[in-house]
């Protein structure tokens, strides 16, 4: 029987998918290039939270990976997903004149190499070197609390210090990896239960972290520290907010909601759907209207914004229908084949 899942988890995955939605709306459209100084604070705001979604998911899904029995199938289903919708769009795109550059059809169709669905390729890798990273969780305690703070060190640390490189798959894949082994260094020891915060708290925390970051990015001496550390997944500030996020939405109690469980069930296909990269320029310019959003004001500007973010969600779920009863079917006959 499938457990039912947590809403409070899931209402947190929606609004990170929300986060991502509207910071690459603002940034793959002409928003950036062509906004009002008050829309830019808009941008700020709206268009900032998508590297600290990242670590969101990251973290969520690394807390309740450790202490499950890690199977194939998973990272099998997720790209699966990412070529069922990754293929099919840009074939669509293709018929329809407006899939690009060959570079971008090619990406398309080999969906797992390449950054346009970058964050898909790292968590099913993370997914398939899991069971190899559970080894360290093995370590006596000691040793996992240098281990976790070594990696800590090496990582968080020297990564918030601003430079110029390029943040490429390499590096991304290496910090899912560092997260989930911290994090299971610190839920098997159990430190994280034992260190009692109110939960607003690390909400107020959170917050207070995410507009300190948006407000010094526009602040012409801070933006280059700032945004640095928005884009930079590994860096203390970014994960920092991640973190109190998280930690706010696990110390609460919505039960089981089945509309919001509904939502969440395809965040994972709206990541994928919305970054097809033959599609995302069409999306964001013919579908979206980024032209005409742009020279709204700020107040409608905002509401917007937003709303293209949760259209995009419920359109992205509400296609995903079909892929779902599919996936379970071609499942449940599998299963059923295994136990004959």
């Amino acid at each position: 029987m499938q457990l039912q899942r947590q809403s409070n988890i899931e209402l947190l995955r929606i609004l990170a998918i929300i986060m991502v939605v509207t910071e690459h709306f603002i940034r793959q459209s002409p928003l950036l290039a062509s906004a009002t100084e008050a829309n830019g604070i808009i941008n700020a705001f709206l268009g900032s939270g998508g590297r600290i979604a990242v670590n969101i998911f990251l973290l969520i899904g690394s807390w309740f990976m450790v202490d499950t029995t890690v199977r194939p199938i998973k990272a099998l289903r997720l790209y699966l997903t990412t070529a069922f919708y990754c293929i099919p769009i840009t074939l669509l795109t293709l018929c329809l004149g407006v899939a690009g550059d060959a570079r971008n059809v090619l990406q398309g169709l080999l969906p797992f190499f390449g950054r346009p669905v970058w964050f898909a390729t790292a968590y099913i890798s993370l997914i398939i070197i899991a069971p190899f990273l559970n080894a360290a969780f093995l370590l006596p305690p000691r040793k996992q609390a240098w281990l976790a703070g070594a990696l800590f060190m090496l990582f968080g640390i020297v990564s918030t210090i601003p430079s110029f490189s390029n943040i490429d798959y390499i590096a991304d894949f290496s910090w899912f990896c560092v997260v989930y082994v911290i994090i299971g260094c610190a839920k098997k020891s159990g430190i994280l239960a034992k260190v009692r915060i109110n939960r607003w708290i690390y909400a107020a925390s959170g917050i207070l972290i995410y507009a300190g970051l948006c407000l010094a990015t526009i602040i012409p001496f801070l933006t280059w520290a700032a945004n640095y550390w928005l884009d930079n997944i590994r860096s203390l500030p970014n994960i920092a907010c991640a973190f109190c996020i998280f930690a706010f939405f696990t110390k609460i109690n919505l039960g089981c909601v089945g509309f919001i469980n509904f939502l969440s069930r395809s965040v994972f296909a709206t990541y994928i759907i919305h970054q097809v990269p033959t599609f995302r320029e069409f999306l964001w310019n013919d579908i979206c209207q980024a032209g005409s959003i742009s020279t709204l004001p700020p107040a409608l500007y905002a509401a917007s914004i937003l709303g293209v973010g949760i259209s995009v969600l419920i359109a992205a779920t509400l296609l995903d229908v079909p892929r779902v009863k599919l996936f379970s079917a071609i499942e449940g006959q599998i299963a059923k084949g295994h136990l004959k």
